[in-house]
């Protein structure tokens, strides 16, 4: 008696066994999706997930984001090792434009150039440009791209958001537009941008190398700027909303 008993309690308990180990192996891959973090486009930190209909002002907001963990008096250097954010920055810059795992020349540290710059602050909103050069280039480039929109400074004052195109130099210069006031009858209004390898005016002399140091341009009724020597403002590069 006992030992029949004993036979089927240890069938019934090989059978809870089974059952568990099949939920086990069922749940597995739930359990993976739930505690395994999501990370950022190339093994970074930040997620990254390529999107339409990005507003001005999220655009505008990853740039000024960018700005304030770039220095130096071109705003051209950053800090992958005490700093977290710039090390996923980075990770995107590898992915977009390096080799090997090596970071491409024009986004080292040092040598952060303007078109990197706004592929970066463009990632941290979610978009990815279809179309990347040097600076001058993205003028004729976007007059007929997809889902983008090129307006002159005589047909449309700047938006936030908007990438800014400047002629002059060898490769022009390309920053985003973070802040706008309009100009009255009275006054010049103001463009504020934020950019990499250039200068800034936002601080004063004392701390022209600290992170977010942003340039602002007068800007005139008729939709001219005041910028740099040898400079000259061509227009605006924005998401076609239609």
């Amino acid at each position: 008696m006992f030992r029949l008993v004993g036979l089927v309690l240890t069938s019934l308990l090989g059978v809870m066994s089974l059952l568990v180990l099949v939920v086990v192996i069922l749940l597995a891959p739930f359990g993976a999706v739930l505690t395994n973090p999501v990370v950022g486009f190339g093994g970074g930190n930040l997620p990254y997930v390529s999107r339409s209909g990005v507003s001005g002002t999220e655009i505008a907001a990853g740039a000024q984001l960018l700005a304030d963990h770039v220095y130096g008096p071109w705003a051209n250097e950053y800090d992958t090792v005490n700093d977290p954010f710039m090390r996923s920055v980075a990770q995107f810059w590898i992915d977009s434009c390096g080799s090997n795992g090596v970071i491409c020349s024009v986004a080292q540290s040092g040598n952060l150039q303007c078109v990197e710059f706004v592929t970066g602050a463009l990632f941290l909103s979610g978009v990815r440009l279809p179309y990347v050069d040097d600076a001058i280039k993205f003028w004729p480039a976007y007059a007929s791209q997809s889902g983008w929109k090129r307006v002159s400074v005589a047909q449309s004052y700047p938006q936030p958001g908007d990438m800014v195109i400047w002629q002059g130099g060898e490769f022009g210069h390309i920053a985003i537009v973070i802040n706008v006031s309009l100009p009255s009858r009275q006054h010049d209004g103001l463009v504020t941008v934020a950019q990499g390898n250039g200068m800034g005016n936002r601080w004063d002399a004392s701390h022209q190398s600290s992170p977010g140091n942003w340039y602002s341009m007068p800007l005139h009724a008729n939709g001219t700027l005041d910028t740099w020597n040898g400079y000259r403002v061509l227009g605006y590069i924005r998401q076609d909303s239609k």
